[in-house]
């Protein structure tokens, strides 16, 4: 097979983990809206059910605020990725009932890429644009007003 000389190939060396950074943070932002989108569906279950995953919304919210401060500040959020970890494994159990097994596990599972969280640690250290952060933010945010959104009544 011949390659055609004017497209241009890519190597390994031009691989950028960049982009693998910035896919965790897109896909935490996207799980978290897709939440906020449910929320309809979410509040039909019991009110001892509900009450769980506001709870567990609230606390995740507070998880990414956290890992968003530490990132921002330097430090490698270990322990807070742990949680978050822990939360989304929660998270897929509160949600199965209402969501099903397959849309709860591919929530759940944005979550859980913590082991990219180091990634994206060494990629700031080396100079990443800190900007995309903020996207952790509103991941956050998401997250928070789902769960205030699921306090009221409908």
């Amino acid at each position: 097979m011949q390659l055609n000389p004017t497209m241009p190939t890519t190597t390994e060396a031009d691989f950028s983990h960049t982009r693998v950074s910035m896919a965790l943070i897109i896909d935490i932002l996207r799980a978290s809206r897709e939440l906020f989108y449910f929320s309809s569906a979410l509040r039909l279950q019991s009110p001892a059910n509900l009450s769980m995953l506001i709870n567990l919304l609230t606390r995740m919210g507070e998880t990414l605020h956290e890992l968003f401060e530490k990132l921002e500040a330097g430090q490698l959020p270990k322990a807070t990725c742990y949680k978050l970890e822990q939360l989304s494994y929660q998270l897929h159990v509160n949600l199965e009932p209402m969501l099903g097994k397959m849309r709860a596990q591919a929530l759940s599972d944005k979550f859980i890429q913590t082991h990219r969280i180091d990634l994206l640690y060494r990629e700031l250290a080396l100079g990443m644009d800190a900007h995309a952060l903020i996207l952790l933010q509103a991941a956050a945010n998401h997250l928070l007003d789902t769960a205030n959104k699921l306090k009221v009544p409908a």
